[in-house]
């Protein structure tokens, strides 16, 4: 689990978009490094936040030759906006999140964007799986952080799910859900 989530370390009980998770991604890469895994064997799998969390990982450290992408946003200030209006807030708060954060937390949203760092894969392998009907982070995410991603050189695959909601293909298709990831990572570590 990422800080603040699950069992995990309750640091401020708020979640940072993935500019501060990612070091736990980071902590664990270390771990398997310790362990002689070499580089070239090593892979993310994140869903929503974690999704997110796992490309600005990857983005910033080299020794991460894979991602695993599944319902992340490609935009935070973009999916804050629509969280607010999934909520009946007005959409207008959204670039207000980044000071609000860094004053109570002291949280930098805008350290990373998951678009930035992206263009940081490149030569790498990344697999972007959404699902078509997410009323959360919609779908729109998964289509922008493709273009990113060809645009950019990284080596991407696609699943965009048709009828599945936020994270759901896992569950509603698990045996291709399996047979895609593996599929993936062999190709990915060779």
């Amino acid at each position: 689990d990422l800080r603040d989530h699950g069992a995990s370390t309750v640091e401020d009980g708020r979640y940072a978009g993935g500019m501060e998770e990612y070091r736990d991604v980071m902590g664990a890469v270390d771990w398997l490094l310790d362990r002689d895994v070499p580089p070239a064997r090593v892979g993310l799998l994140g869903t929503s936040l974690g999704a997110a969390t796992a490309i600005i990982a990857a983005g910033v450290d080299e020794r991460i030759s894979a991602v695993w992408e599944d319902s992340g946003y490609s935009a935070l200030e973009r999916r804050i906006a629509e969280e607010l209006e999934q909520d009946g807030r007005p959409t207008i708060l959204a670039p207000a999140a980044t000071l609000i954060a860094r004053v109570i937390s002291g949280d930098d949203l805008a350290s990373h964007t998951v678009m930035r760092e992206t263009e940081n894969l490149a030569g790498r392998h990344l697999f972007v799986t959404h699902g078509e009907e997410d009323a959360s982070t919609y779908v729109s995410h998964a289509h922008d952080l493709l273009a990113q991603a060809r645009a950019s050189g990284v080596l991407v695959d696609e699943w965009i799910v048709p009828a599945a909601g936020h994270g759901a293909a896992m569950f509603q298709h698990p045996h291709e859900y399996e047979t895609r990831l593996g599929a993936f990572f062999e190709q990915a570590f060779g």
